[in-house]
């Protein structure tokens, strides 16, 4: 079968956004399609992935399209300019919140142009493709992908047409004329869509769309590649960090700190202070954008010398430092009950077997990420709506662990792998398969 993939995030480009596609693309492949993709061109200050390319994707076609040299150089600019400032330690001050708000209404604004632009010159290289598509395959998150891959089926070049959102538009922190116009234009991508497929499973209850077209949602969740691990076999022993400390990793971004790890910090600085442990025996390796921001989330501990602020690293860097750690911290949002972002970072140990400590942020109770690990046994969730209690057992899990390293030299995986297998890529691409096969049968009804 010919597939059209469109996504603004694809292999080598080093984000965990590009991970999604980029292996579900690689089964598809595996299972004899035909498969182009359309992608932005990697620009100077994107990141490459080297270890996301494989046998499978070399046979995919790619049409790279490019962002206006305008665009291109005004980003680039803004993005050098945003990572300096991002080890800066700055105080929020009131001029400063009204001056970021400005910027970020700004940003958005330049981003929704740039997009869009990029989006016609999409269109124009599909409609410069001698093949027909028996399906068009679009990937959030950008919008823009969606409306490309809605042209290739209202042209003819595709028959049918499966929107992925690995996030919704509608967010739970937008409200008002914000949430209505992101509300309908999530609808209006759903209504022309043949398939929509969520990460999330409890969403697809409460997926912002037109009643009518709730039955075309599936669940199709984030992932771990099982062909990962073998370049890191070696899944119990910490080999590249300190052996007599608990090593504690976190990759990726914060968020502006959004993210937040302070609990875990409050946690190790009340254990130092009856005691239980030394500032030695806790190191809590970074890597990513963001070091200032988490060193600032333990300098208010008062233990931001645990921290260890590795910068930026590869994707298979950051394999390899989550593999050497004793437990991987995880950090994400949820704001109403049983919501909550699966970010596909949480994967990571999962696929390396590594103990999880997933730190949640919001009101919200029962998140979603936290009731995956739970499933999984995969380690400890804390939820910021049961603060107290959840840093007792932060607490309980640290002094376990050291235990456990000091007794046999690392720290031991209790994960659940019947439920652990489900979120292979692999199954995970089998059953986007059969959605494909249900293409195929639509296809036969004509």
């Amino acid at each position: 079968m010919k597939i059209l993939v469109v996504t603004s995030c694809f292999a080598p480009k080093n984000v965990i956004g590009a991970v999604r596609i980029s292996k579900l693309v690689k089964y598809l492949v595996r299972e004899g399609n035909e498969i182009t993709v359309i992608s932005p061109v990697l620009e100077q200050y994107d990141g490459i992935d080297s270890s996301l390319e494989c046998d499978e994707l070399a046979k995919v076609r790619r049409v790279l399209v490019p962002y206006s040299k305008i665009t291109t150089l005004l980003t680039s600019k803004y993005m050098a300019k945003g990572n300096s400032l991002s080890s800066n330690n700055d105080q929020k001050t009131q001029k400063k919140s009204i001056k970021r708000r400005i910027t970020k209404s700004l940003r958005a604004s330049f981003n929704k142009y740039r997009n869009n632009e990029w989006g016609r010159k999409a269109k124009k290289q599909i409609l410069g493709l001698k093949d027909d598509f028996d399906l068009v395959i679009s990937s959030y998150p950008l919008e823009t992908t969606h409306n490309v891959a809605l042209y290739a089926k209202r042209t003819g070049k595709a028959k049918f047409w499966i929107a992925d959102f690995r996030d919704p538009m509608v967010l739970d922190t937008d409200f008002g004329r914000n949430r209505e116009e992101k509300s309908r234009r999530q609808s209006e991508i759903v209504r022309n869509a043949d398939i929509v497929t969520y990460v999330l499973k409890n969403g697809l209850y409460t997926f912002v769309c037109y009643p009518e077209d709730r039955q075309k949602i599936r669940w199709i969740p984030n992932g771990f590649d099982e062909d990962d691990l073998e370049k890191n076999s070696d899944n119990n022993k910490n080999g590249n960090l300190e052996s007599g400390t608990l090593n504690l990793v976190y990759t990726g971004g914060l968020y502006g700190g959004e993210r937040d790890c302070t609990p875990l910090f409050r946690a190790v600085r009340e254990l130092i202070q009856e005691e239980k442990i030394t500032r030695d025996d806790v190191a809590v390796h970074y890597a990513g954008r963001d070091g200032q921001i988490i060193i600032n989330q333990a300098d208010k501990c008062d233990v931001g010398q645990i921290v260890q602020d590795h910068r930026v690293v590869s994707r298979s860097e950051s394999v390899e430092l989550q593999n050497s750690s004793d437990c991987v911290i995880v950090a994400t949002t949820c704001y109403v009950d049983n919501g909550g972002a699966m970010t596909g970072k949480i994967f990571e140990p999962v696929m390396l077997r590594r103990p999880i400590l997933l730190l949640v942020r919001g009101e919200g109770r029962n998140s979603e990420p936290g009731q995956f690990v739970k499933n999984l046994n995969a380690g400890l969730v804390y939820e910021e709506s049961n603060e107290r209690g959840d840093v007792q057992r932060i607490k309980k899990m640290i002094l376990d662990m050291l235990v456990e390293k000091k007794a046999n030299g690392y720290t031991i995986s209790r994960m659940n792998e019947g439920e652990r297998e489900e979120y292979n890529y692999k199954a995970i691409a089998d059953k986007l398969i059969c959605e494909v096969q249900n293409v195929k049968n639509y296809q036969k009804s004509l």
